[in-house]
Parts: structure tokens; sequence; C-alpha cells
């Protein structure tokens, strides 16, 4: 069999997507043009066919790829008998041959091969003095050489060939020409890819598809409302569109070429399918979420009749749609429907290890937004149980983003702690600090958050020298990293006095107080409640060191702040002037105590909050006390029985030492509640 046979049956094969027995007959023919020369044993005469259409008809292994406007020369070449051409000489008939290779090679998705294959028929075009009808091809083979580089991942050489493939196209046509349109179109896919998505960079992309889209208006005409390439197009500019969070004007887009695309295609074909989509994700955008569920209904089920279940763009639209009822606080559908994803995710067939891995961050990024459902919804068992999951699977990913590990680790560690595990709460604080001190210093303030995390846990457990040794080294870290007069900072002292003043290391506490204090008046991000709660804090160690003085003034500051701010919580206020009234008992000053604790009498009375409210017992007692101070027995039984008929039994004893400093936090501690994967 010759050589001109051996290709002919090539392109039979290819159009019938049978590539593997395509690429055998294309090699022999391509040992045929190397071994020896070919001559015409008769006087047949042949042509060669160069018009490479994008044919709708054109089938290969590419077919359930979506269209983005990128196989406009994806035609094998047939060289056919006529009686106006002679015989394709052998350089000629050998160009013909490496440019099928290559095609076949790109529908088998071995684009390194494909690569080699179209730049041997490139440098073999460069050689030849072709005639003018001939020179075309060499457009073919410099798109195709884009398209693989681009299926490689190697855009800015995709870029490279597409601009060189316009340049020989103009050359040899006028600037309305089609394949100037489909080299332009190219060119912004691989941008959309490739760059960053900033106004400037999207704008210049957005040039190719209008630009592109203009010439194929000028050479098409009226016919340019049933051309698939058109609609290809058009459905590009709206995905630049969407980009820019132009929304409304992508959803205008995506519907033109949906109505193009419906007409030629029919309403069950993929690239109809990859508009309906798109049209989806924009309406979810502007928060049409009833017709981005429907859309993403209509996408899924075509897709799946296409793909198979078992496909990534099905599983990624069946967790857009779980999404959409997620953000509509529909939340058993989302579940439904991230549960679904997941499965569609694993059931995927993983071939190379990009590909598992791939598919492996797909279904932790899955479990990451049920654990959040789960969460919105109140049911912390089953958010840890599939945070803790999640954080399992993580670890098995290779080269998994760090971040998102630590963002599971903390999210695992934060519901433990809700749910009072604090064992478990700390192992995963410690498998954070494990990853995040590994990641180096650009760290070092999360780091900081997650030993202070640590610290309150020990705290609260009352492992007072292991809260210590967390917060210290989240102070040199925070004091290292964001200065010593950052906010935080004071957010650690503040932390570490109070671990001091629980052990009676009330000359440390104070230190710490104090620092505290002094870093949080100068800032501008401290809110009255950030200044009160040093202030009270530094009061309570001056009252229990004897300092009644200094510790009058810090509360008198304190209740006068919180006076004056609307911001002020009523069980703060309470607080305080508990405190203050106590402080002028202990001082003997019965006046102003009494004015202290009829204030509280009467914020008590007054107020609908149950922890107020249940204060008024122990406010009357202290009245009580404090009249007696000044001699007024009738006053200070009236009190003492109006204390017991208000349930005096539920109120704290006279003599409690015990401080509402559960009225403050202690450090400023910000949960964060099932972060998404960064």
């Amino acid at each position: 069999m010759n050589c001109l046979q051996l290709n002919n049956e090539a392109c039979v094969l290819i159009r019938s997507s049978l590539n593997d027995s395509a690429r055998e007959r294309l090699s022999l023919a391509l040992f045929e043009t190397c071994s020896k020369p070919t001559t015409s044993a008769a006087p047949q005469h042949m042509s060669l066919d160069s018009s490479f259409s994008s044919s709708a008809e054109s089938t290969s292994s590419l077919e359930h790829e979506y269209d983005e406007g990128m196989r406009t020369f994806s035609e094998p070449i047939h060289i056919s008998c006529t009686q106006s051409y002679a015989l394709p000489d052998a350089a000629t008939l050998r160009c013909t041959v490496l440019f099928n290779l290559g095609l076949v090679h790109s529908f088998l998705s071995e684009n390194e091969e494909a690569i080699t294959y179209f730049s041997d028929c490139l440098e073999a075009l460069e050689n030849l003095s072709l005639s003018q009808a001939c020179r075309p091809s060499a457009v073919a083979v410099l798109n195709n050489l884009g398209h693989a580089y681009f299926r490689l991942g190697k855009h800015g050489e995709a870029v490279k060939y597409y601009e060189r493939s316009i340049a020989v196209a103009r050359s040899q046509y006028n600037y309305c020409h089609l394949d100037i349109a489909a080299a332009l179109n190219s060119i912004g896919v691989a941008r959309l890819y490739s760059l960053s998505h900033d106004s400037e960079t999207t704008f210049k992309t957005l040039q190719y598809f209008l630009e592109a889209n203009s010439i194929r208006t000028a050479v098409l005409g009226d016919g340019n409302d049933h051309d698939r390439e058109t609609a290809t197009v058009i459905n590009n500019i709206g995905r630049v569109k969407f980009i820019a969070k132009e929304y409304s004007e992508a959803i205008k887009y995506y519907k033109a070429s949906y109505e193009i695309r419906m007409k030629l295609l029919g309403a069950r074909h993929i690239d109809v399918a990859a508009t309906l989509n798109n049209m989806a994700q924009a309406h979810h955008k502007l928060d049409l979420n009833d017709t981005a569920k429907d859309l993403y209904k209509e996408y899924i089920e075509i897709a799946s009749n296409v793909f198979g279940t078992s496909h990534n763009d099905v599983a990624t639209a069946i967790r857009c749609l779980a999404e959409v009822h997620e953000d509509d606080e529909e939340f058993e559908e989302a579940i439904h429907f991230y549960t679904k994803s997941i499965k569609s995710f694993s059931s995927i067939q993983k071939v190379s290890s990009s590909e598992k891995n791939h598919v492996e961050v797909e279904v932790a990024h899955t479990l990451h937004r049920l654990c959040n459902v789960y969460y919105k919804m109140g049911d912390e068992e089953a958010a840890l149980a599939c945070c803790e999951k999640c954080y399992e699977f993580e670890t098995q990913i290779p080269n998994y983003p760090q971040n998102n590990l630590v963002n599971t680790a903390l999210n695992a560690a934060h519901i433990n702690q809700n749910l009072g595990d604090t064992s478990n709460a700390l192992h995963y604080y410690t498998e954070a600090c494990k990853i995040q001190r590994a990641m180096g210093p650009s760290e070092e303030t999360k780091l900081a958050s997650t030993l202070s995390h640590m610290g309150h846990i020990f705290d609260k457990c009352g492992e007072y020298s292991a809260a210590m040794k967390a917060y210290e080294e989240a102070l040199l870290l925070r004091v290292n990293a964001q200065g010593s007069s950052h906010f935080e900072v004071s957010s650690t002292l503040n932390a570490m006095g109070m671990v001091c003043y629980k052990t009676q290391s009330y000359e440390v506490a104070l230190k710490c107080f104090e620092e505290s204090l002094s870093i949080r008046k100068k800032s501008e991000q401290a809110r009255t409640r950030d200044i009160t709660t040093i202030l009270f804090n530094l009061g309570s160690v001056h009252m229990d060191t004897g300092n009644s003085l200094q510790a009058l003034q810090c509360f008198q500051e304190c209740y006068n702040i919180e006076k004056g701010s609307e911001d002020t919580k009523i069980t703060n206020l309470v607080g305080t002037l508990k405190q203050l009234g106590r402080t002028y008992m202990a001082r003997s000053e019965g006046k102003p105590a009494v004015e202290c604790f009829k204030e509280g009498v009467e914020l008590c009375k007054l107020n609908e909050n149950k922890a107020v409210a249940k204060e008024l017992p122990s406010f009357l007692k202290m009245l009580g006390n404090a009249y007696l101070i000044l001699g007024d027995m009738e006053k200070a039984m009236n009190a003492f029985c109006e204390s017991m008929r208000n349930g005096e039994e539920h109120s704290g004893q006279e003599g409690d030492q015990e401080l509402p400093l559960d009225f403050y936090l202690l450090s400023k501690v910000d949960f964060k509640q099932c972060a998404p994967a960064a």
C-alpha cells in the first residue's frame, strides 16, 4: 500500500474517531515518504484538498470538549484525484502526512507528540516553494501548534503561535478573513486562562474577542446569526464580561450565543449546555437564584448524558447548585447536592497523578462547603465529623495548599471547643501550629493567633503554666511581626495579665494590664469596650492587693466611659457598678456606695435582660450593707427584705470575692466559622 493510500485511509479513520488505527497508517505513510521517492506509476492526477474547514459533522476524541473556538483547523488533509493537478511530490506529501499525524496525536491528547509533528511540518513547509493555493496550510499548522501548547497549559507559547498565524494569514489575505478571526479568538481564550483578571488585562482580552466578532460579522453579514463559530466568540465575550463582574452584560451575550447554538446544534448538545452553565453562574452572582437553579439543573441533565456523572464538570455544576441552595438557606437541599457532588468527584477515573490530585482537591473543597452548611444549621456534631474527615483527607493530598490545611485544622479545633472537647480542640490547634511553624516567618501573625486560642483553652482548664507559655510565645511573635504598639499585642498582654491574676502574681499582672492599657489608649483601632476591659481588670488587681484608691480610680474611669458610650452593653455597666460600689464599701464610703447600688437596682428592675435581672437580689443586699455603714437601719432592713423577696437564695453571698470578669473577653480571639479553602 503506497503513502497516498495510507494517508487517505487515515483521514477516513480520523473522521470516524478511530484514531489509534489512523496513527498506525500515518506512521507507515511517513516511513514511506522517508524510504523512497513518490513516482507516478500511471498518468493519474491529484490535488491537495487544503480547505481546513471546521465542519460541525467532523468527529474526533475532542468532540466531548467544549467548543471555545480553538479547533478551526481540525480537519485532516485528504489527497483526492482530479484531472487538474499532477501528483504531489514527495516533500508535499510528507508535509501532509506530518500534519495529519499532528492532528491524530492531538485528538488522542498526546500533545507533546502533536507539537513534534506540527513543528516538523512547519519546518518542511518553510523549506518548500509552495504555490499560492498551498500557502494557507501554514496558517493551519501554526494554529494547531498554538492549540497543542494551550492544552499543555503553556499559554504564553500558544499565544506566540497564534500571533504568527495571524501574520501569515494577513500576508495572504485582506484584513477581514475568518482565519484571522479564529486566531484572534484563540489568543483571547489563552489569555483568559493564563493572565490575571485585573481591569486592564481583562479589557485587552475583550478586544481580541470583539475584533474577532467584527471580522466574522463583516465576512458573513446576515449569515452571522447562523454561524457556529460566531456563537462561540459571542459566548467568549460573555465570559470576559463575567470576569469583569458585568453580570447583566454577560447574560446578554450568553443568551445571544445560546439562541444561535440552539438553532444549529439542538437542545441536547454539550455546547448549548455550556452556555446554560455560564448563564447559571451569572444569574447566581445577581442573586437571581431561582433562575440559576433551573439553569444548573438543565446543564447537569445534558452534561450527565454526554459525559456521564463521573465527570469533573458535572460534579462541579452539582456543587454550584448546592451553593445556590446554601445561599437561599435551603440547607437540606444543599446537603443533598454537596453529598452528590462528592460522590461524583470520587467516582471520576483518575488516569494520571495530576488528575488524581485535582479530584482530591475538589473533594476537599466540597467537604469544606458541606461542613459549613452543617455549622450554619447548628448541627455541630455533623459539622465536626465532616471537618475531621476533610482534614484527614487533605493530609493525604500531595502538595496540598498548607493554608487550606491550617484552616481545616482550626475549624475542627473551634468546633471541638464549642462541643466542650478541649483535648481534641488542643490536638487540632497543635496540628495547625506545626504547619504554621513550617511555613516560616510569613505566618507569624497567624501562628500567634493559634497560640492565643491554645492559651485561652489552657486558661479555662486551669493549666496556667501552659497558658502562660502559649501567650508568651504569641506575644514575642506579634511584637516581632506587628510591632510593640499593635492592638493585638495589647490583647495578648491582657490575656497574660488574667493568668497572672488567677495565679496571684499580682505585680506581673499589673505590668501586663498597664502596658495593655497604654497601647489601647493610643490605638485608633480600640473601641470603648477594649479600654474599659483593661480598666476593670486593673481595678480588680488593685482591689485584691489592698490599693483601694487606685482601684477606685480605675473603676470610676471605667464607669464614666461606659456611661457616656452608646455602645456599652448593659451587663458590662452593671458589673462595673457592682465593683465600684464594693470599692467604696471597702473604703467605708457609704454614701457613694449607696448611689452606685441604687443605680444598679434601677438598672436591674428596668432591664429585661435575664443576666441583669438576676443581679437584683445581690444589689439590694449590698445596698442594705451600705445603709448600715451610714447608720440608716430602716432603709437597710427594707433593702434586705426586698432582696429576700427577689430570690436572694439565687444570688452570690456577701462574702464572695468572685468578680464579674466574665462580662469581658479576656483576650481578643476571633474564631473563624468554617473558613472555605483558599
